[in-house]
Formats: structure tokens, sequence, C-alpha cells
């Protein structure tokens, strides 16, 4: 794995090195280890540097799934020397960090390299705990970013170096050129023929005065790494000028002196012997670039009378060059612009991250790691066509997900209809998807427009699709498979364009094998399937989801003339118990929950009175309650240390070494629990 964030590159080291690599500027073989070292014996001096240089970047390389915990207690001391500022959390280091990415800080402005090992990366990070989430958005953020000032601004216009030059120039003289021909080798060749690949040459010829060295460039492993789909062919020195008669590029690598040891000699190509070739080539341009070492010092290495020709167009090294700093002037002269949109994208990214709405998606809320990996799989299942099959259990918001899906997709602007499959009986359900004619049955008094058609260039969701009867199975799967729909009682075909997205509690494949569900209409349904956790396995949005419905059922109260709502909230032990429960009901009961809290508060505040007595008798699975640690300790004579450490190690276990949550059951902070855990030696392992 590789993931370079700015100047910082975290790779694999080798396999018997036992720790993981990392290049920096002007600093390689330094190792992760080194730090994470450093972090464990509370020495911060060496790493202190290289992070405030850094930022983010050393954010990443520290977030790395094998070391979370110390970047968590290397932040926790890093706070203390950094008079308390919080670096992911301020504008500048987010500038910064979009600075590298886009290329800003590179010798090269405009300069993609970062980009393409980050973006392969996203998704992994997301699913990182910590910082991964927040991390995984700034990257998104950067590449949304990046696009957006390349595609506005000069600032990847043209080529940057010699190799890309070449490309450049032939699209200029000719609309389409697949053959290449390459005599000799030197230095430029292996970064010539990557960017004639990248270009989408088909064929490259290669000839030297020596067969060998040809037929070494052709097999070279590293040009079938970078021209796997293309064809490379070795030719004899001899074959050279013959083969001007097809070739459109012809690249020279060496020099007379380097052909026969006097600079006397002949150039590599001789207008007296390629001068009945280039006439066979009927007008077609042809592109001789000079790539020797003395390319642009003087003529010696192309033959005179080339120049003398129609439609050949002949280019030096010193021209390749100057074609490379006029685009690299011109993308410095981009820089203010791109600095701008960059500072108005980083002030924007910080809003949604930190803003009153940072826990938002599409009016959903999620801070847990899962539902941020849930909400990168929805934005990314938004932007295709695929049918959707959303999991989870009743509660979970499988609604608000599709919603989310219609809402973010190019179909945002047809109709998104919903019905229940396992609320509508059969043959009322057959005429509510497909229609029906006047009088194709008892009651029918009228044509009626099914949901299919009701859904045309929008989308349906199929809430419960496990309750639909086999023989509407059947017509729903031709209706998806042909894109077209027969109304009950007509013998009319209509074509539909609908994205379908399903969801049920059940568990498709279970009924599958139970013969309930068609096999061949799950696998049409199940493209991209999302699954969403119940809210007992994100125990992190349930505060956040809490808050929100505390101001919704608020605002209604507060215009009857209930001044006590404007500043509503939950006590400490409220929101101990709604983190301790299990909610069996998922977000569907807490919503339910605080409704009720809210019509029976008072002054102001949420009491541990106003919910239920069940919500506040049950401990979430595997935790222990004060009451039985209580008992314990006094059945064991525990001493009043042994009894907190036994608390804050049974409510780590209970939360999953989420320190996040654990502060907010235990009611401290995360510093304080960093300094007992460190304490009492409580660790995962």
């Amino acid at each position: 794995m590789h993931l370079i964030c700015g100047s910082v590159q975290l790779a694999d080291a080798p396999p018997d090195s036992g720790h993981t690599g990392i290049v920096t500027n002007g600093m390689p073989g330094i190792h992760i280890e080194h730090y994470v070292r450093a972090a464990r014996s509370k020495d911060i001096d060496e790493i202190l540097p290289l992070y405030v240089d850094n930022r983010i970047e050393l954010y990443a390389v520290l977030a790395h799934e094998k070391h979370q915990d110390v970047w968590e207690q290397l932040t926790t001391q890093m706070l203390g020397r950094l008079h308390g500022e919080e670096l992911l959390h301020q504008q500048t280091c987010v500038e910064h960090f979009f600075r590298r990415f886009v290329g800003l800080h590179s010798t090269i402005p405009g300069d993609t390299t970062v980009q393409f090992h980050i973006e392969e990366q996203v998704s992994q990070v997301a699913q990182w705990g910590g910082i991964g989430p927040v991390l995984a958005r700034i990257l998104r953020e950067a590449i949304e970013t990046a696009g957006e000032i390349h595609n506005n601004t000069h600032l990847s216009a043209g080529s940057a170096t010699v190799a890309d030059a070449i490309p450049e120039i032939i699209a200029k003289i000719m609309e389409q050129a697949s053959s290449v021909l390459i005599l000799g080798r030197n230095e430029y060749v292996l970064p010539i023929i990557e960017s004639l690949a990248e270009a989408g040459f088909e064929r490259l010829f290669f000839a030297h005065p020596d067969m060998g060295i040809a037929h070494e460039l052709a097999l070279n492993d590293a040009l079938y790494s970078l021209t796997d789909a293309h064809i490379r062919l070795p030719i004899e020195w001899e074959q050279r000028h013959e083969m001007l008669a097809e070739c459109d590029v012809v690249i020279t690598m060496l020099t007379p002196e380097q052909i026969s040891g006097t600079k006397e000699a002949t150039p590599c190509i001789t207008l007296r012997e390629a001068q009945s070739h280039l006439d066979s080539r009927k007008n077609r341009p042809l592109v001789i670039v000079d790539c020797s070492s003395e390319g642009g010092e003087s003529e010696a290495n192309i033959d005179p009378g080339f120049y003398q020709q129609e439609n050949v167009f002949i280019y030096t090294l010193s021209d390749l060059e100057k074609v490379v700093q006029q685009n690299i002037q011109r993308r410095r002269r981009t820089i203010p612009q791109a600095q701008k949109r960059i500072a108005k994208r980083a002030q924007i990214c910080m809003q949604r991250l930190y803003g009153k709405d940072r826990y938002l998606f599409d009016g959903m809320i999620a801070r847990s790691p899962v539902m941020h990996t849930v909400l990168e799989l929805t934005r990314r299942a938004a932007t295709s066509d695929a049918n959707i099959l959303i999991q989870g259990e009743t509660g979970t918001g499988k609604e608000l997900i599709a919603r989310a899906i219609h809402r973010q997709s190019h179909r945002a602007e047809g109709s998104f209809v919903t019905i229940n499959c396992g609320a509508i009986p059969e043959d009322l359900l057959e005429s509510e998807l497909f229609g029906h004619v006047k009088g194709s049955f008892t009651g029918a008094m009228s044509n009626k427009q099914g949901l299919l058609e009701q859904a045309h260039h929008g989308t349906l969701l199929l809430d419960e699709i496990g309750d639909m009867s086999l023989p509407l199975q059947v017509k729903l799967l031709r209706a998806i498979q042909e894109g077209e729909i027969r109304s009950v009682g007509s013998t009319e075909q209509r074509t539909i364009d609908v994205r379908i997205v399903a969801s049920t509690h059940r568990d498709l494949e279970e009924l599958i094998q139970e013969g309930t569900f068609r096999e061949d209409l799950y696998y049409r349904l199940n493209v991209i399937r999302i699954t969403v956790p119940p809210l007992r396995e994100r125990r992190e949005d349930i505060l956040p989801l809490a808050e929100a419905f505390l101001r919704r059922f608020a605002a209604p109260r507060r215009s009857f003339g209930r001044p006590d709502q404007r500043t509503l909230r939950l006590q400490p032990e409220v929101e101990r118990c709604l983190l301790a429960y299990e909610w069996p009901g998922n977000v569907r009961e807490l919503e339910n929950v605080i409704e009720r809290a809210v019509a029976l508060s008072f002054g102001g505040m949420i009491r541990i009175e106003s919910l239920p007595s069940s919500l506040c008798q049950q401990p979430a699975q595997g935790q222990v309650t004060p009451e039985q640690l209580i008992q314990e300790a006094m059945d064991q004579q525990y001493s009043l240390r042994e009894l907190e450490a036994q608390y804050i190690e049974q409510v780590l276990k209970a939360s999953d070494w989420n320190h996040t949550l654990a502060t907010q059951i235990l009611g401290i902070s995360r510093t304080t629990l960093w300094r007992k855990m460190n304490d009492y030696g409580i660790s995962k392992e």
C-alpha cells in the first residue's frame, strides 16, 4: 500500500524489515516506526518539526490502520505543545494540503503525481477509525478542488517535460498519428515511450546499429509495462529509411559520433536514401525529433535537405525545452487564480467538516466511521444508474438512503415514487405497479397509470421487496430486463426508463434458499448493495441524532409560547442512558423517545424522568453497570483505584475501544481518558 500526502509517502517496507517506511522530501530513509516509538515514549521533540511543517500529511501517515492508537496518543501530546490548536481544525492546514495536492508546491506547477496515489486510497482511508473518515472527506474535497482548478485554469495546461512535449507538438501538426520509429537509445527513451503510450501511439519500431540493443529495447520489461497493448518491433538498422514511408514520427537519439566514432560522419537518416520513401507518403506530414545530446547545439544530426522538404517538421531538443518553459510560465501565471479557488474550497470544506451541519448528508446524520463508509458508498452509487438493494433492520433509515440517492443523481428532476410491497395485497399490488385499463377487473372504472410509469425518468423505491409474491416477481423481472411494461388488461407495451431501488429487512439469500424469492430477480436488484447498520453498532451517531430530533420537536412548542424550549438540552444522565441502550427499534425508536421526552420536558432540560422506564434499565450488551461493579467491589474489597480502573476498562470493551464513545459514557475528556489508561496500564492488548 502507498499513501502519498503532500511531501510524505507511506510505502510498504521490504518484507523482512518489520516496519513501514516513510519517504519525505529531503529526508529519505525515515521510517514510521521511528515516530511510533517517539510517540509511545512521549519524546516528540524529533517529530514535532516535521509534524508542524507537513501538517495534514503526517496525519495521513499516523492514521495508518496499524497505528491509530499512536495517532491519538501523539495528538494528545501535541495539543499542549501547539497551544491547544488542533491542526485538522485549521483552515490554513487544509489549504496547505490542497496546494500540495493540486501541485502549487511542486517545482513544476500543476504536477499531478501525488493525485494518482491518493485517489486510489480514499475509499480505504474512509474505513479507518479515528481520523479516517475526516481525512477521507478532506481527500475527496482535494480531488474535487483539483478537478475544478485543472478544468477552469491553465495550471495543468500543456506539457511539463521534454517527453510530454513530443505528443503535444505532434498533435498540433497532424490529427492522428499511430506509428513511431525510434533510432538509438539514450536517457530520454523510457519517459518518451511512456508519454507516447499514454498519447495512444499503437506501433513502436526500434532501430540501432547494434541489433542486440534494438531487440533489448523492444523486449524491455519496463516497456512491456508501459505499452502492454502496443506493437513493439525491432528492425534492422539498414531498414530505417524504408520505415519513413509508413511511420508518422521519427525520433533520433544518436549523434554521428555515436554511430561511427567521428563527428564528420553522416547523420543517421539522409535525404538521398530517404527521398523515394518520402515521395510515397503523398504529402502526409512527417515529424522528425532530434533528442540526441547535441540536438540543441547544432543541426549536424539532421540532414539539411530535410529542412527543404514540404510537410516535414523538424524539432530539436532545445525546441522541446522552449515548449516546456513556455507551458511552465503559463502555469505559473495561473497560480494566484488557483490559490483563490483553493482558499474558497478550503473554507467550504471546513464548513462541511466542522460547521453546524457537519454530520449531515442530504438530511442524514452520520458521525460513526461505519456510517461514513455507508454514505461514501451512497455518494458513489448516486452517480451511477445501476439498480440498488438496501438492506437493514427496520427503522435504520433505508428510505432516507434511497431518497438521498435520488436527489444526488441525474434523475433528481424526475419523480421519486415509493411503495411498500408488504402492505398491499398481491392482486392490488400488480395494478399499483403496472397500472390497469378500464374494465380489466371488477372496480376498474377508469384507466390508471402504474407506479413504474409514474417513475419514468425517475426512481422507484420497492420497500420490503422480500414480501412480494413469486408470480409478481416474474413480471417485475421482465420489466427490469426489457425496460417495458404492460398494464393489467392491456395488450400494449410501453417503454419505461426507471431506476429501481429495493429495500428489505429480510435476508434475500435465505429467502432464495427457501424458494420464496427468485434468484434471477435478486441479481438484477443487487447490482449495488448498501447495508445500513443498526443504531447499536454506530453509537457515535446516537447523540447527534438525538440533538437533531430535539431541535425538530422543540421548534413547534416554542411557537406555542414555551420559551424554555429555546435552549432545550439533554442532562448528562440522559446522554449516558441513551448511549447505553440497545435500540432494537433503531433510529425510529430514538425519534419516538425524543418526541416523548420533549413533550414531557420542563425548565429547558430533558431529564431522566422524561424517558421510558424500560430504556434506562437495560445496559448495552457486555457492559457492566455501576451497581454491579459496586457490589463486586464490596464483595472483593476493591480499592477506589481498582474500581475506577475496572469500570474504565469495561466501558472501553463495551464501546469496542472507541475512545470518543467511551469518553461520552464516562463523562471525561479524551486527555483524561488517556492519562487514566496510562496510569492504570489499560490497553487493548
